[in-house]
């Protein structure tokens, strides 16, 4: 493992069971902090790339979007489709700007359309009311209860931060 300066590695954990359960579902509970400081909770749709960082667009006048601009700190959970395992994760939430902007968040819209069947709101707003936000995790780990369903008493959180390749 090697760092430049104060810069990490990209979490990219050698387990499939990551990979299964990101492939399950494209919807995720995204958590935020408002200026007061009161806690702020949101379902959407997201996509992840290879490196494990999650992309979503919501309404730019949004609860979730003023939050990210005041506080980038954010923390989701990710439930897989069936129910037996959940990756939660936290880090830093960055407003994304340029080209990619644009790629990024057209696939969030048509995903959104075809993954939930008309779910996600957020796919019937104009492209200009929207903001894209991309979060590079600084913390992931994954919960796999159906490895303990007959003895609950063993459960436990597999730590995937420091599993690089």
């Amino acid at each position: 493992m090697h760092s430049r300066g104060s810069v990490k590695p990209p979490m990219i954990p050698n387990n499939h069971k990551t990979w299964s359960l990101l492939a399950s579902t494209s919807i995720f509970s995204l958590a935020t902090v408002d200026e007061k400081g009161n806690p702020h909770c949101s379902v959407l749709v997201y996509e992840h790339d290879k490196n494990l960082n999650f992309f979503f667009v919501t309404d730019k006048n949004s609860a979730k979007a003023k939050n990210i601009l005041s506080h980038p700190q954010v923390a989701f959970a990710i439930v897989g489709s069936d129910l037996d395992m959940t990756l939660q994760g936290g880090g830093e939430a960055v407003e994304m700007t340029s080209e990619a902007k644009i790629k990024h968040m057209l696939r969030l819209m048509e995903r959104a359309d075809q993954a939930v069947d008309g779910w996600a709101p957020i796919a019937r707003y104009k492209q200009d009311d929207l903001v894209l936000f991309q979060i590079k995790p600084s913390w992931l780990r994954l919960l796999d209860i159906s490895a303990v369903k007959d003895n609950m008493h063993e459960l436990a959180y597999e730590d995937l931060t420091t599993q690089v390749s």
